[in-house]
């Protein structure tokens, strides 16, 4: 244990978020071998140009034998350096997006169980999807792409003013308009990039919604109306790609009339210059033009790049934004040093919680839960019930009053100590694409006794002598009815065997049978404090918890075994009769 919470002590908390750093984690040296690669294809390219000049110029003969030699010995070095290149680079890319992903996914996994009740998953869906893309292509690949042209622009500039130093003056002069209008362009790019994000976000999520909402459009027949809203978003996604291209391709056009335009001035100055009998020469006006090509790529490429790059990088702020989001106080803290315990039981006291700051859903909730007896909380629609396995649970922590685990406040209790003792069944319930085995253990390693245990206990059985622990159980549990589901929801929570459990509307959607069978199983369970939400007011249930909770208004209005509040002829009994 001592180990663990020297582990927990010293890892990053999740406001802590660097993505960028996942990007070079034991990936320096493939960076550097591509590196030195891409800086050795800008030399062969190079020398191309400067044998192109000396052959022009040079007579046959003995000059003219040394060049061919020189020229086959680039090719031969072209081919594997290029090859070793790619294959580096490649590495490097992949490399940095897989640990990328990974770490928004440790990140992801170290928010609280809470989380996504007030964060929307699209941001996330989309930061693990379209945004890598864009990540992987105007970050990494494009790092190569960029270094190179700047090296070959130098390499092409130190190149001409070697050969001509006017007639390089003169080609820089016909490049300064160009660049002035090609960075003003690249600039207003940059917002553009960013409202491509999020208007692709805006699409992911509206998508997302209509197919986890499917079953109720198709049964209100809403078809119509969720096309017409997610082609209005899908449009204005569309038209703002369509401005992006649109600036793109009249940046590369620019660069394509700008660089004509200059090729032919500085053919022109170079012919001026060879009729003068200047330095200059036939071989120098051919490389000049050519290496031209190398001078303008930068010009025009960089604003562009730069443009792309900023965006880019936004993406990856705004996944450390979202990571670092902590909107509800449910967030894992790991500098905790404060253990969960359950040696006496868990107290409330005067606890009070608000989703919206306004309508009160706990007002001064005050109840001591017994160690390992059960109780079952009841009361009308709305009157707390959820809410306190919430809270007892942690999924928010921006309560007020006190909920103690012995004498452990919850808030500062380390998360992962607490999930240590508690468990929990939802009435929502989501199933692996997996087989039934891994989706009662959650992939974990347990004995098969235990999991035939767990398999009768909840209801299972049936299931698994046709079908196997293996069977798969489809995407969201497709292969499964709804009650199938629950009883896998149960099986993985009696697994666990944990010194709490708690138990939301389980059985709400067994048949009668099943239900009373998983709940008497669930009450027979031994040294578990089991506290359980129910609407189901069966006599035979009731009669087995240790106490009966009722909750009105968000508050204990009174508690006692299913005799005594019978006999009370109080709330509990207004409810117990009207339900039958």
């Amino acid at each position: 244990m001592n180990k663990l919470f020297d582990a927990l002590k010293n890892k990053e908390t999740v406001s802590e978020v660097n993505l960028s750093g996942s990007f070079w984690k034991n990936n320096k040296r493939n960076f550097i071998i591509a590196s030195f690669f891409n800086i050795i294809m800008v030399l062969i390219a190079l020398g191309f140009q400067e044998t192109l000049r000396i052959m022009v110029d040079i007579k046959m003969g003995k000059d003219l034998v040394i060049v061919v030699v020189v020229v086959v010995i680039l090719i031969a070095l072209s081919f594997p350096s290029y090859r070793f290149y790619s294959k580096y680079r490649a590495i490097f890319v992949a490399k940095a997006i897989r640990q990328y992903k990974n770490t928004i996914t440790d990140k992801i996994m170290e928010k609280g169980i809470g989380t996504f009740k007030s964060e929307s998953t699209s941001t996330y869906v989309s930061g693990l999807t379209n945004d890598c893309t864009v990540i992987e292509e105007n970050i990494l690949l494009a790092i190569f792409e960029v270094s190179g042209m700047i090296l070959s622009g130098l390499g092409a500039i130190f190149l001409m003013m070697k050969n001509s130093v006017l007639l390089t003056i003169v080609a820089l002069m016909f490049s300064v308009l160009p660049l002035v209008y090609s960075i003003i362009s690249g600039k207003k790019l940059t917002p553009i990039e960013e409202r491509v994000s999020v208007k692709n976000t805006n699409y992911v999520k509206i998508v997302q919604e209509a197919l986890n909402g499917f079953p109720v459009i198709k049964s209100f027949q809403a078809e119509k109306k969720i096309i017409e809203l997610i082609g209005d978003e899908n449009n204005a996604l569309e038209d703002i790609k369509e401005e992006r291209i649109f600036l793109q391709k009249f940046i590369e056009l620019l660069g394509g009339i700008s660089g004509m335009i200059t090729q032919q001035g500085v053919l022109i100055f170079g012919a001026v210059l060879i009729l003068l009998g200047k330095k200059a020469t036939g071989g120098i006006l051919v490389e000049s033009v050519l290496l031209l090509g190398m001078v303008f790529g930068p010009v025009f490429e960089l604003p562009v790049w730069y443009s792309k790059f900023t965006a880019a990088k936004g993406l990856i702020h705004k996944m450390e934004d979202a990571l670092s989001n902590d909107s509800k106080g449910a967030m894992v803290d790991f500098s905790t040093d404060t253990f969960c315990t359950h040696n006496k039981g868990i107290k409330l006291e005067n606890v009070n919680y608000s989703y919206d700051g306004e309508k009160t859903v706990l007002n001064r909730f005050s109840y001591f839960f017994e160690k390992n007896k059960s109780y079952a909380i009841v009361g009308a629609s709305g009157c707390g019930k959820s809410t306190l396995l919430h809270l007892l649970l942690a999924e928010m922590n921006d309560y007020t009053g006190s909920i103690l685990y012995d004498e452990n406040e919850l808030s500062q209790i380390n998360r992962e100590f607490l999930y240590d003792i508690v468990s929990t069944i939802q009435q929502s319930v989501f199933v692996f694409n997996a087989s039934i085995k891994n989706n009662i253990t959650m992939f974990g390693d347990y004995s098969r006794e235990k999991i035939n245990r767990v398999v009768q206990m909840s209801g299972l059985s049936d299931l698994v002598a046709v079908n196997g622990l293996d069977y798969m159980c489809g995407e969201n549990g497709s292969n499964l009815s709804g009650g199938e589901k629950q009883r896998i929801s149960i099986a993985r929570a009696l697994l666990r065997n944990s010194k709490v459990l708690l138990v939301d509307e389980a059985t709400a959607s067994l048949d009668a049978q099943t239900s009373s069978m998983v709940l008497n199983s669930i009450l027979d369970l031994e040294k578990m404090t089991r506290i359980i939400v129910t609407h189901d007011l069966d006599e035979n249930c009731l009669k087995k918890f240790d106490e009966i909770v009722t909750l009105k208004n968000g508050t204990v209005l009174e508690a006692g075994s299913f005799d005594e509040l019978m006999a009370a002829k109080g709330y509990f009994y207004s409810l117990y009769t009207v339900s039958h």
